[in-house]
């Protein structure tokens, strides 16, 4: 819509312009415009009338540059009349009897001098792109009509030559109507020669391609196209005057139009066209902006009716297919949006080629067709400039990714985790914290299974609900591989029972998901070497939220809440175990490089546990640093940094600094091999120890 700023200027200029010298200059491989000697010429831009930012500006910066020399000139532009977006200024080449061959450029602010060095830095290094300009010479002087866009200089081009020719098609027997709705083989092409008949029949066959136009469609389409044919007829009487007297109607009716659009009063707009178009039925860009502006208008269905009967040729084809897709596109009608933004995406020149692809994109997932909508959102990330509509590509496609991840899971109930695991431990920790002293002294070899069963009781793209159960086993030996007491006394059997609710959901532009989960756990050790029986029941409240601040930063905040029922403890005032525990874990995600897995993940954890007995009350912080970074494709190598520090009261106190490294190596879809080593060297008035250790694991899941 940014080109109707420039044709509102256009249109103030058609009467006092000839035309003599018209050139329409897009890049600097054109032949640069001369100024003569001794000769004026007169700047004006226009901006689009929906940049509002730009009504805060009195003055902007022009900047002719000698397209051989390199010499610059700077022309300030003013405001032609206040809370417009329309500039003007005048240069004089002076007494020069060179003629000079010149490029114009835009600088939407008055120049400072550091920035007038800047702009004159950019230009000797060809890093600032050129502004489209429509160049006119007549009898009162030589015009530079700017615009922001190549779209806006040619369709400024064909209004002016169309609102000042004769009437070209005044013998012309039917309506013409682009071949996109005929057959879209030919992109951008137009059949002049179809029946009436040929187009009603066409118009609905492109419009039902959903199955979702209304049964009054075709009416309207008719009674359309009908008065558009008598008003050409009509008008292939009009005399001369009634001709010319039309027309400057029409230029007053445009202007008031587009003044509407710049206010938001649509539907103003929309009846402002109607009557200039009729005045001029000949003219099929005023139509073509009726069109437009009853899309504005919230009238998508009449919108697409407008712009199916307008003609049109390869440039301006793709501006009416993206919005004949937008009103498919708002009616949700999706797979017809698809046809017609695909359309634009083939016009390599259009200016709407990035836009399109992002709503074919939208329009693609809502279809689910995942693969197809991530592809589009792909070609808007390499392409588009703008940083917001960037952002919101990638949360498409983050979304699609979820999306086609939930649609192939409804299709499983069950699914299965698991880890089988050998470990190295040079001084292997008993894992309650019953005892004051913690370590064993003994380096052994553990041997770990991990189980985890998930039933999947609803599946919602907002809401999940599952019921999950998990075993985790260690078994103890020294490195022999002979059984030893004192070693098994410290390998717990963890057993647990849990009901997840995961809801998924948008806070402003960002998403975030919660997990709620209610969970039971049971811990069995044989601490006597006897027999094996429970020593603790949990009950437990786990909450972990998740929120996408950007597409390089994820935020993390975990609390739980658990209840300690111990039975292995002696029972005495300072030995229960018995205890109510709280842990809050602030945490990122930060996305260094996605492709190359490069992963920066920080966290904080504080922890208070409320026990009866003194030897098991504290506080603890934990600060944790994990970085991974692929080395090869399916290899990646993490680096982890670990301290924390326990606090119990005068009984004693831990500062327990480690660091690891490790590779992880996905050998399929369904596993994965993890080797890690580790350092840990616990610092503590009570429970002073060092340990190492090497963990292998393979991970399968189903």
């Amino acid at each position: 819509m940014r080109h109707f700023g420039g044709i509102i200027s256009v249109l103030f200029l058609i009467s006092l312009l000839s035309h003599a010298d018209d050139q329409v200059f897009l890049s600097r491989q054109d032949k640069p415009v001369i100024i003569h000697p001794s000769e004026t010429a007169l700047i004006r831009y226009a901006r689009g009338v929906e940049d509002l930012k730009i009504f805060g500006s009195d003055e902007v910066t022009a900047v002719l540059r000698h397209s051989e020399t390199g010499q610059v000139f700077f022309v300030p532009l003013r405001k032609m009349k206040p809370q417009t977006a329309y500039y003007q200024g005048a240069w004089a080449q002076g007494t020069s009897s060179v003629p000079l061959p010149v490029e114009v450029y835009i600088i939407p602010q008055k120049l400072s001098p550091k920035t007038k060095r800047q702009a004159k830095a950019k230009l000797k290094s060809r890093k600032m792109a050129i502004s489209p300009f429509y160049a006119r010479r007549s009898d009162f002087g030589l015009f530079f009509e700017v615009y922001d866009s190549k779209e806006e200089a040619l369709l400024a081009q064909q209004l002016r030559e169309e609102m000042a020719k004769p009437l070209v098609r005044e013998q012309r027997k039917e309506i013409v109507i682009p071949q996109t709705l005929l057959d879209v083989r030919q992109s951008g092409e137009v059949r002049a020669n179809q029946t009436q008949g040929d187009l009603i029949d066409s118009f609905m066959t492109q419009a039902n391609r959903s199955g979702e136009v209304s049964s009054s469609l075709k009416l309207v389409f008719e009674k359309e196209q009908r008065r558009r044919q008598e008003l050409l007829e009509k008008a292939r009487f009009w005399s001369s005057a009634k001709r010319t007297e039309n027309e400057e109607k029409t230029k007053a009716l445009t202007l008031s139009a587009f003044e509407s659009l710049k206010d938001k009063k649509f539907t103003q707009a929309s009846s402002l066209f109607l009557q200039a178009s009729d005045l001029s039925p000949h003219s099929e860009l005023v139509y073509r902006h009726y069109g437009v502006s009853l899309h504005r208008a919230g009238q998508f269905e009449l919108s697409n009716v407008v712009l199916a009967l307008v003609a049109t040729d390869t440039e301006a084809a793709a501006l009416v297919w993206f919005y004949q897709g937008l009103n498919h596109f708002k009616l949700k009608q999706w797979e017809s949006a698809i046809v017609f933004f695909k359309k634009v995406t083939e016009v390599k020149e259009s200016a709407h080629r990035v836009k399109a692809s992002f709503y074919l994109g939208m329009a693609q997932q809502a279809i689910g067709e995942y693969d197809l909508a991530r592809n589009s959102f792909q070609y808007v990330l390499d392409h588009s400039k703008d940083p917001e509509m960037d952002l919101w590509a990638e949360k498409y496609i983050n979304d699609g990714l979820r999306k086609k991840k939930l649609k192939e899971s409804r299709k499983k109930r069950f699914s299965y985790q698991g880890v089988l695991g050998l470990i190295y431990d040079s001084n292997i920790v008993l894992a309650t914290d019953i005892q004051t002293n913690q370590a064993t002294d003994q380096e052994g070899v553990r041997l770990l299974s991990s189980n985890t069963f998930k039933y999947d009781v609803y599946k919602g793209e907002v809401d999940q609900v599952g019921l999950r159960a998990q075993a985790s086993l260690l078994q103890s030996q020294k490195t022999d591989l002979s059984a030893s007491p004192a070693l098994e006394a410290a390998d717990p059997w963890v057993f647990s029972l849990d009901v997840p609710w995961v809801h998924q959901g948008r806070w402003g532009s960002k998403s975030y998901s919660i997990e709620f989960a209610p969970k039971y756990e049971v811990v069995t050790m044989d601490l006597d070497n006897t027999v094996r029986k429970d020593i603790i029941h949990s009950s437990i409240i786990n909450v972990n939220n998740k929120l996408v601040i950007s597409k390089d930063w994820i935020g993390l905040m975990n609390i739980q809440l658990r209840n300690d029922d111990a039975n292995g403890a002696s029972g005495t005032i300072t030995d229960d175990a018995d205890a109510f525990k709280s842990m809050v874990t602030l945490g990122s995600l930060f996305v260094l490089n996605k492709e190359r897995e490069r992963y920066f993940i920080p966290s904080l954890n504080y922890s208070v546990n409320d026990a009866k007995g003194a030897d098991f009350k504290y506080k603890r912080v934990d600060l944790n640093l994990l970085y991974t970074q692929a080395l090869f494709d399916k290899l990646v190598w993490n680096n982890s940094l670990g301290f924390y520090q326990a606090d119990y009261g005068s009984i004693r106190k831990d500062d327990n600094l480690s660091v690891g490294t490790g590779v992880s190596y996905k050998m399929g879809v369904h596993t994965k091999l993890n080797f890690q080593l580790s350092y840990q060297n616990n610092d503590s008035n009570t429970n002073p120890y060092e340990k190492y250790q090497g963990i292998l694991t393979l991970g399968f899941g189903y």
